[in-house]
C-alpha cells in the first residue's frame, strides 16, 4: 500500500461534498432531509480522520488490524444511525471505498453484519439473524 496516496485519498475525500461528488452512486440522495446526509457524512468524515491518524502511525503490519476495526465501526454507525435505507446504503459504499482505499478488505469476517457479505449457500443467502454491532458503535451513535 502506498501510505502518502491513501493519506493524499483521504484528505481529499473529506474536504469534498460526499452527496456531490458521489452522486453517481445513488442519485435520490439528493433529495433527502439535510440533517441525514449531514449525519451520514459526519460518520464518513469521522472514520476518514481515524484512518488518517493510524496511517500516520507507519508501522503497515500492526495497523491493518487497527483499520479494519475503524471501518467497521464507522459501517457499523451507520447500519444503526436514524436515517433512511437510501443514506444508508449511500454511506455503505462510501464506507466500502474507503476500505478499499486504504487496502482493508472487508469481505471476510462480516457475515454477521447487515452491511457485510453474506453467506451464499447454494442458491440462497443467509442473511444475518442477529446482526452484531460494535460497543463503540453504538455509544457513538447515542451520544449525538
Amino acid at each position: 500500500m502506498d501510505i502518502e496516496l491513501a493519506l493524499n485519498t483521504l484528505h481529499k475525500f473529506r474536504q469534498v461534498n460526499k452527496y456531490e461528488t458521489f452522486r453517481e452512486i445513488l442519485p435520490s440522495t439528493v433529495f433527502l432531509p439535510k440533517r441525514e446526509r449531514e449525519l451520514v457524512t459526519k460518520i464518513l468524515d469521522h472514520c476518514a480522520h481515524d484512518l488518517i491518524l493510524l496511517l500516520r502511525q507507519g508501522n503497515k503490519k500492526a495497523i491493518k488490524k487497527e483499520l479494519k476495526i475503524v471501518l467497521i465501526e464507522c459501517m457499523d454507525a451507520l447500519a444503526i444511525a436514524k436515517i433512511n435505507s437510501d443514506n444508508r446504503e449511500f454511506g455503505y459504499q462510501l464506507g466500502w471505498y474507503l476500505a478499499e482505499k486504504v487496502h482493508i478488505n472487508l469481505k471476510t469476517g462480516t457475515e454477521k453484519k447487515l452491511w457485510g457479505y453474506w453467506q451464499v449457500e447454494g442458491f440462497e443467502v443467509s442473511v444475518p439473524i442477529r446482526p452484531r454491532i460494535s460497543t463503540k458503535a453504538k455509544e457513538r451513535v447515542n451520544n449525538n
